[in-house]
């Protein structure tokens, strides 16, 4: 499974990005000039604007899908408690990312307990991106539908998400929280690669998010 740097972890694809590149701005959003109204003609109460339109992000609404019941496969050969492990493994990595990607902050020691190496790197690398562009990505339409065990081999496993998101899910300004590209109404799949690893050398293995990546597939 290729791993890249997602500058879009809802909005399209991943894209790979050098260390040390050059960060391009964020698209504009687009403005429709609008002509100005007949000063004879009498005002329709219905056309007034709204002195207060809700806002893009409604007070108290959640930034990105909350993840569903972490269940185990009965069908599959898995025993279900280190099954029920490696989920939740995934489902802490997914936290942790979306807490990164929707506040465009890192906080290293949460992200070290759930990422090493490269998928750590992705998250970082994305961050920043996103930081010095004056972004950040939020998905409070999206729904995550499934997260499961899609393979396991000994030590490591591929754990998939299921997510589709909703209109207002999508690149948002910084500090305005303005939509500025919406992902669009699509399904996609995100797959974790969890192995098991040894953060410390006195330290017992456990699982961590090895690599990141979009898988293309019609379902889950």
């Amino acid at each position: 499974m290729a791993a890249a740097v997602v500058l879009s972890s809802c909005t399209g694809a991943p894209q790979e990005v050098e260390a040390g590149a050059e960060t391009e701005p964020l698209p504009e959003a687009q403005h429709v000039e609008t002509p100005e109204p007949d000063a004879s003609a009498e005002p329709d109460p219905g056309d007034e604007a709204d002195p207060n339109p809700d806002p893009v992000i409604e007070e108290g609404e959640p930034l990105y899908a909350p993840l569903p019941e972490l269940k185990p496969d009965p069908d599959n050969d898995i025993h279900d408690e280190l099954e029920l492990e490696l989920l939740t493994a995934a489902a802490r990595a997914y936290t942790a990312e979306q807490d990164s990607y929707t506040s465009g902050h890192v906080d290293e020691e949460v992200l070290s307990l759930t990422h090493v190496g490269e998928a750590y790197e992705d998250v970082v690398g994305t961050v920043a991106h996103l930081r010095e562009s004056g972004g950040r990505e939020l998905s409070p339409d999206s729904e995550v539908l499934r997260m499961y065990v899609r393979d396991f081999n000994g030590g490591s496993a591929v754990v998939r998400e299921c997510v589709r998101t909703g209109p207002r899910t999508g690149l948002y300004e910084q500090s305005s929280l303005d939509l500025i590209e919406s992902a669009g109404v699509r399904f996609m799949a995100r797959e974790r690669l969890v192995e098991l690893v040894r953060l410390e050398e006195d330290k017992p293995l456990q699982y961590r998010v090895t690599e990141i990546g979009l898988a293309e597939v019609e379902n889950c």
